[in-house]
């Protein structure tokens, strides 16, 4: 049995059997969770490899079967992730994907942690028909500084490759941009969200807009990378790369998608800093801990897989003790509103949060 399989196994027995409202249990509880998220996996085997990095996707591309197939070659992988500097408030929806990242790290897989200091200026699709801010270098740096510092709990900084695209991408040449161009058909740069609607509008569509794709597969030929993660939005762009890199390195990258969360207030809405409904992940102990304990019931099982280290056994034996009446569905949304202050600030001060929120005995209104 793998380290994973046992901790899992623990997780799944208390989760079936003790009192979810007992501070004891909680605690085991969270010291095992906890302990997980920096387990080592790489006792894992490809086959397994493969079913826990896309167990939490949205989609793999091209597919799943492609991804166990490279893992199935015994050789560490190059895994490439993106931050696109801009800002400084990072927030849980935010490390989604860094959670398959440091999955895919703990395997042993290598991890390129690209900072998209040249694409982070181009014009941004997703902002129907504005454009991104200026953003100068001490924008870019201070942005890297605290998405790095404030994501850390959910992935080893020290453990990956810390590159800027502007190593490479500012001596790419226009020789060597014509030549990767030539391997992607114009309709598939104009799969990025709002151009196609902008331009079926009669609504301006930048050139940079429908180069971004073209300029994030550079990235990937330079790195040679085998997997991209990011958040489900980079999916035309993944795919994008896909063709790509099939003609220009040694192997095509493959791409998993992850999902994208909603905001805390439950009204459909993604989790964004710009609109409040989020977490962030500079919020003390206590504020983490109220705001997840508050959220709407419909958000507490995709909240546990989406951010959590929780296997699907795991999920099953609380949906099951919910059904049975052997645990109440607020005592699973103080386990996750535990698990995540733990992520975050670590299981005392999530047990601590926890006393005090119940001393005030608040019951948010659902």
């Amino acid at each position: 049995m793998t380290r994973l399989h046992r901790s899992v196994s623990h997780g799944t027995a208390l989760l079936s059997s003790a009192d979810l409202s007992d501070g004891p249990a909680v605690r085991e509880l969270l010291d095992l969770t906890t302990t997980r998220r920096r387990l080592d996996l790489s006792d894992l085997s490809p086959a397994d490899q493969a079913a826990l990095a896309t167990s939490r996707a949205t989609e793999v591309l091209p597919s799943a079967a492609a991804l166990a197939a490279r893992l199935a070659l015994g050789r560490p992988l190059r895994v490439k992730f993106t931050i696109e500097p801009q800002g400084t408030e990072f927030h849980l929806g935010n490390v989604v994907p860094l959670l398959v990242v440091e999955r895919l790290r703990r395997m042993g897989h290598h991890v390129d942690f690209v900072a998209g200091d040249v694409t982070v200026r181009i014009t941004d699709a997703s902002q129907a028909g504005g454009e991104r801010p200026r953003i100068s270098d001490a924008d870019v740096g201070e942005s890297l500084a605290a998405h790095r510092r404030q994501v850390a709990p959910f992935l080893d900084i020290s453990a990956v490759t810390l590159r800027r695209n502007s190593a490479w991408l500012e001596k790419t040449g226009v020789p060597r941009l014509i030549e990767l161009a030539a391997s992607v058909p114009l309709a598939r740069t104009l799969d990025r969200a709002g151009l196609r609607e902008r331009l079926a509008g009669d609504r301006e569509v930048r050139l940079d807009e429908t180069l971004y794709p073209l300029v994030k597969a550079l990235d990937s030929v330079e790195l040679d990378t085998d997997v991209e993660v990011g958040g489900v939005y980079q999916r035309a762009t993944m795919a994008v790369t896909h063709e790509v890199t099939a003609r220009h390195a040694a192997l095509p990258q493959l791409g998993i998608a992850t999902p994208l969360i909603e905001g805390i207030d439950g009204t459909g809405a993604l989790m964004s800093a710009r609109t409040g409904n989020h977490v962030a992940l500079t919020a003390s102990a206590g504020e983490v801990y109220a705001a997840l304990v508050a959220v709407p019931d419909h958000l507490v099982a995709p909240y546990l897989r989406a951010l959590t280290e929780w296997d699907d056994a795991e999920l099953d034996a609380t949906r099951t003790r919910v059904a049975a009446g052997t645990a109440t569905r607020d005592a699973v949304r103080h386990l996750l509103a535990g698990e995540l202050t733990a992520a975050i600030h670590g299981v005392d001060a999530a047990m601590a949060a926890r006393a005090a929120y119940r001393s005030l005995d608040i019951h948010p209104v659902r």
